[in-house]
């Protein structure tokens, strides 16, 4: 074996016991790299995964916003024309269910309000199945 091939060398030379001990040293740290480079892979991998789902969450999430909002905009749209005036907005702002809503996405009126006005084409109202 190598031990004790070695153990007869460096008795013979006990000057070869470093050139051994290194040699013996370098082989264990790169055993221990090669098993730290496999677990920081894996780890890598993992959270590849984990980046997907979330992705895939967000997507998901963002869809079912979307679904809530436009039940929101078909509540505040009292007279079913398609569009909302800002009276309609806050009127609508009134309501149990949508006010719930829009306090769990923490919307504000003046938020609401702003946005109206920022996409309002002149008319006064925003049609609102373009969302």
């Amino acid at each position: 074996s190598w031990g004790t091939c070695a153990i007869l060398i460096i008795q013979k030379s006990p000057a070869t016991f470093f050139l051994f001990a290194l040699a013996l040293v370098s082989v264990q740290l790169g055993f221990t790299n090669l098993v730290l480079a496999i677990i920081v892979d894996k780890a890598a991998e993992a959270r590849e995964g984990s980046k997907a789902e979330q992705v895939a969450y967000k997507k998901d999430w963002e869809r079912r916003c979307l679904k809530v909002w436009g039940e929101v905009l078909t509540r505040i749209d009292v007279d079913s024309s398609g569009t909302i005036s800002e009276e309609e907005l806050l009127q609508g702002c009134e309501i149990e269910h949508v006010s719930d809503i829009l306090d769990s996405y923490e919307v504000r009126e003046e938020d609401l309000l702003e946005i109206h006005r920022l996409m309002d084409d002149g008319t006064g109202q925003l049609a609102y199945q373009r969302f």
